[in-house]
């Protein structure tokens, strides 16, 4: 893994902070997004050698915060090579009939995000014929769980997985999920 590029979306706690620190200690370069900006340098901080890593504060469900993300990514570390889309989760919403706000905001978060990324860097992993989108999915995708939204969006993230994988496939691009 040494100087692999990789970005790490919701690398403040939880599996994007374990993933970042793991990575770090086999040699990757790191760019990690999350909301907190403190929480973020924390995590940087417990890398191996953190002069390496950047940490990004970007809030996911604003556009203009994951493009500029991404232009900041690709200018540190020259290019990506992998994203882990750790980012998602439930945001909260329990009830079994959730609003359309609700609804379009957990898609926002736990596909959309993740979809504009893979956009965003995909066009030079197909140049460069490599590549690695990991998308962190959930059990509750097949198996329901989970609150209906929660199950509800991991289960289009998993599909969209299945068909970004094969279209990227031909370009020696992994996209995969896992849970």
């Amino acid at each position: 893994m040494t100087d692999v590029r990789m970005l790490i979306t919701g690398a403040s706690k939880g599996l994007g902070a374990v993933a970042a620190v793991a990575f770090a200690e086999r040699g990757a370069r790191l760019v990690l997004v999350a909301r907190s900006k403190d929480k973020l340098e924390a995590i940087r901080n417990s890398c191996q050698e953190p002069e390496r890593h950047l940490s990004i504060s970007a809030d996911l469900l604003e556009l203009s915060d994951i493009q500029s993300a991404v232009l900041k990514s690709q200018e540190f570390l020259g290019g990506i090579d992998v994203v882990l889309h750790s980012a998602g989760g439930g945001l909260g919403f329990r009830d079994d009939l959730l609003t359309h706000e609700e609804l379009l905001k957990l898609f926002a978060l736990n596909l959309g995000a993740a979809a504009e990324i893979n956009r965003l860097v995909a066009p030079e992993m197909k140049k460069r014929r490599s590549g690695n989108l990991v998308h962190v999915g959930s059990i509750a995708s097949n198996e329901g769980v989970g609150s209906v939204g929660y199950n509800t969006v991991k289960a289009a993230l998993a599909a969209y997985v299945r068909s970004l994988g094969r279209e990227l496939n031909r370009f020696n691009i992994i996209a995969t999920g896992i849970l």
